[in-house]
Protein backbone atom coordinates (compact mmCIF):
# COMPACT_ATOMS: atom_id res chain seq x y z
CA UNK A 1 0.00 0.00 0.00
CA UNK A 2 2.52 2.11 0.75
CA UNK A 3 4.35 2.11 -2.90
CA UNK A 4 1.00 3.07 -4.43
CA UNK A 5 0.75 5.90 -1.69
CA UNK A 6 4.08 6.90 -3.13
CA UNK A 7 3.26 6.21 -6.58
CA UNK A 8 -0.12 8.45 -6.41
CA UNK A 9 2.07 11.46 -4.72
CA UNK A 10 4.46 11.15 -7.40
CA UNK A 11 1.96 11.59 -9.88
CA UNK A 12 0.16 14.61 -8.49
CA UNK A 13 2.96 16.47 -7.97
CA UNK A 14 4.12 15.88 -11.51
CA UNK A 15 0.41 16.80 -12.57
CA UNK A 16 0.66 20.31 -10.12
CA UNK A 17 4.14 20.55 -12.28
CA UNK A 18 2.78 20.24 -15.37
CA UNK A 19 -0.15 22.67 -14.22
CA UNK A 20 2.36 25.21 -13.08
CA UNK A 21 4.49 24.93 -16.46
CA UNK A 22 1.26 25.21 -18.63
CA UNK A 23 0.50 28.31 -16.52
CA UNK A 24 3.45 29.57 -17.07
CA UNK A 25 3.68 29.78 -20.48
CA UNK A 26 0.43 31.06 -21.07
CA UNK A 27 1.97 33.91 -19.01
CA UNK A 28 4.79 34.45 -21.38
CA UNK A 29 2.44 34.12 -24.40
CA UNK A 30 0.57 36.79 -22.50
CA UNK A 31 3.15 38.99 -22.60
CA UNK A 32 4.66 38.70 -25.30
CA UNK A 33 3.18 39.56 -28.92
Amino acid sequence: ARKVFQQGTALAFQAARLDSLVALSREEGRRSP
